[in-house]
């Protein structure tokens, strides 16, 4: 049980970002971060490091939990393209 547990634990906390995602990013970004933006692409398109996301992430959910921050942070990064 405990093994299952383990292996199920990052699907939760990535179920978890997109969730926060959906209520406080998607308005502007969509779910999948696909909307394009007055100024410049959809923040799929964009190639953002993992710290440059975190960042935005952080300044943008000050209220949210480390935890919840990073779970944000991974979702968004399943789905952006990654730096050159």
């Amino acid at each position: 049980m405990k093994l299952l547990l383990l292996l199920l634990l990052p699907a939760l906390v990535a179920a978890d970002g997109r969730a926060l995602f959906v209520a406080r990013c998607a308005s502007c970004h969509n779910e999948r971060g696909d909307k394009p933006l007055k100024d410049g692409p959809p923040l799929s398109q964009r190639p953002l490091t993992r710290k440059q996301v975190a960042g935005f992430v952080k300044s943008r959910l000050a209220q949210a939990t480390p935890e919840e921050q990073r779970a944000v942070t991974d979702y968004i990064l399943g789905f952006i393209e990654t730096p050159r």
